[in-house]
């Protein structure tokens, strides 16, 4: 079964490069332009299995607020953040949860979300990564 993928990225070219690099992988993904975007595709049925937003966006909700709202929906949903501001994470990162620094490869992101979907939610030996590319 294909893993789905919601990514949430404002930046046009960096939304459809991550896009095309997951797909390549054998994603199936899901794009959001903004922050209120991803919580209109959240609201809707469907699941998703992992969530890839940047965090500082236009618009009323950021990454850490979609990402708070994915939780709440999906239980044991890990996430990648992904920011220029590392000092814009205000949430936690959870067990099944990564901080990629921009810039990035899109190499370092299909790996970090092969390595979180891979992990299951109870496992003690697994930690939240951090990776800076």
């Amino acid at each position: 079964m294909t893993q789905r993928i919601l990514v949430v990225e404002d930046e046009y070219l960096i939304r459809l490069w991550i896009a095309e690099f997951l797909l390549e992988d054998g994603f199936d993904v899901v794009l959001a332009t903004n922050g209120d975007h991803a919580l209109g595709l959240i609201a809707q049925p469907g699941t998703f299995d992992l969530l890839i937003t940047d965090i500082a966006m236009p618009g009323l909700a950021d990454g850490n607020t979609v990402a708070t709202a994915a939780k709440q929906r999906y239980q044991n949903l890990p996430v990648i953040y992904v920011s220029g501001r590392p000092d814009s994470l205000k949430n936690q990162l959870g067990a099944r949860d990564g901080f990629i620094a921009k810039p990035y490869s899109a190499a370092s992101v299909s790996t970090l979300a092969r390595r979180l979907l891979d992990t299951r939610a109870d496992d003690p030996a697994f930690r939240s990564t951090c990776v800076a590319a």
